[in-house]
């Protein structure tokens, strides 16, 4: 908090500052005081605070990892910042996505702002770049993920940098392709009951001649008595994280919770088929 309000401060003024709160605040319980100050009456022991026109409380729970927590609060949070700042780190697997030019051009703001801080003027000009960047990104919605499309040759694009297609092998292309034409949820055990439409969808995603193999392969896939279609899951879920940050590749993954029907969260007028395939 310090060196968020006062960064022009050196790391011993930081130690003085320290040292003299810690010992005029030796009687003083500051989290017990500044719940007392917010009205907090609640149970929850472990979080995250956001501070805007009010505080809100996000509890960690603990049997959930420390980066799932984090990664949920970030997806959760209001679309709408009411007069607080919200900021997000740009993960670095999103960096593979952009062209080039963007990828320099980020690094080299990224390096002007680090000898600004260096040299101590970043404080300076700090208000400018502020109103700068919330000027230049008003109206961007970060939430928002770009459309997905199927084309006629049953390539998966997702329409950013030019059309990124997303590679997956034949069948786990084909179950990508199952989720995406069901609007509803599907139970696990009762992909079954869809074996025709699959062994339909991998007829026409596989460059296989043999009936038969392929029809072996989707029984496989729907044996409620193995996990094989999980392999599959955890493909897609690879390939799309590699391309994006978790709260956006999150729409594009089929989920659900342990032993609940699955789904894709991506909503359906963000899908497109260049042509029915049923």
């Amino acid at each position: 908090m310090l060196k968020e309000c006062f960064p022009e401060f050196d790391d011993l003024s930081y130690l003085a500052i320290n040292e003299d709160m810690k010992n005029s605040l030796k009687d003083f319980n500051f989290i017990e005081e500044f719940f007392d100050f917010i009205n907090y009456n609640g149970t929850i022991k472990k979080g995250c605070l956001s501070s805007n026109l009010s505080f809100t409380i996000l509890e960690h729970k603990e049997d959930e990892s420390v980066e799932k927590f984090i990664n949920d609060y970030i997806h959760y949070l209001p679309s709408i910042s009411n007069g607080g700042n919200i900021y997000y780190q740009l993960d670095t697997k999103a960096l593979k996505t952009l062209k080039k030019e963007t990828i320099d051009s980020y690094e080299a703001i990224k390096t002007n702002l680090e000898k600004l801080r260096d040299n101590g003027e970043l404080v300076l000009i700090a208000p400018k770049l502020y109103k700068l960047l919330e000027s230049t990104i008003q109206g961007i919605r970060f939430e928002d993920v770009a459309s997905l499309t199927v084309t006629k040759n049953f390539k998966i694009l997702i329409a950013n940098n030019e059309n990124l297609e997303i590679k997956l092998s034949h069948l786990t292309k084909t179950i990508f392709i199952f989720f995406l034409i069901k609007k509803e949820a599907i139970h696990i055990k009762e992909l079954i009951q869809h074996e025709k439409m699959l062994l339909s969808i991998y007829k026409h995603v596989s460059n296989q001649l043999s009936h038969d193999r392929m029809k072996e392969s989707i029984q496989e896939l729907i044996n409620p008595k193995n996990d094989a279609i999980y392999t599959h899951f955890s493909r897609l879920k690879t390939e799309i994280q590699n391309h994006f940050e978790s709260n956006v590749s999150q729409q594009y993954l089929i989920s659900g919770g342990k032993g609940e029907p699955k789904k894709i969260s991506l909503p359906k007028e963000k899908i497109i088929f260049e042509q029915e395939i049923f």
